[in-house]
């Protein structure tokens, strides 16, 4: 009941959501859920491959086709997911090689998306110097 109303509130989501955020949302509905509730069932989710965590906003969103990295917009907070299996095939013998165990790998970019580009460049061309 609670993983669905959870994955409910992130399909309607435009963008990735932070615990207390969630929380808040599920207030719409007739069960609220609290953060400490939130949590468990995110992790649960996250164990079960449904829903993925953007370390560099501390927000979640649902699990898509890809196990990929992130880009993260800094601006609008946007995230695209890209592939990375080129990238973590040649980690894997770096970390072999030092006999590294991993636990978990996270990959992302953070930077600007297009359209926040954009508008910072339309900004900067509009001011007199």
């Amino acid at each position: 009941m609670l993983d669905t109303q959870l994955v409910g509130i992130l399909e309607q989501a435009d963008r990735p959501l932070g615990a207390y955020e969630i929380a808040r949302r599920s207030g719409w509905e007739d069960a609220p859920l609290t953060p400490t509730q939130v949590y468990r069932v995110l992790e649960r989710l996250t164990r079960a491959g449904k829903v993925r965590r953007v370390e560099s906003l501390s927000a979640y969103l649902l699990a898509g086709d890809t196990d990929g990295g992130f880009m993260v917009c800094e601006c609008c907070r946007g995230v695209q997911a890209f592939p990375v299996g080129d990238v973590i095939a040649e980690c894997d013998g770096i970390y072999a090689a030092a006999r590294f165990s991993v636990i978990r790998l996270t990959l992302e970019v953070v930077g600007r998306c297009a359209a926040c580009a954009k508008k910072d460049d339309g900004a900067a061309g509009s001011v007199a110097g």
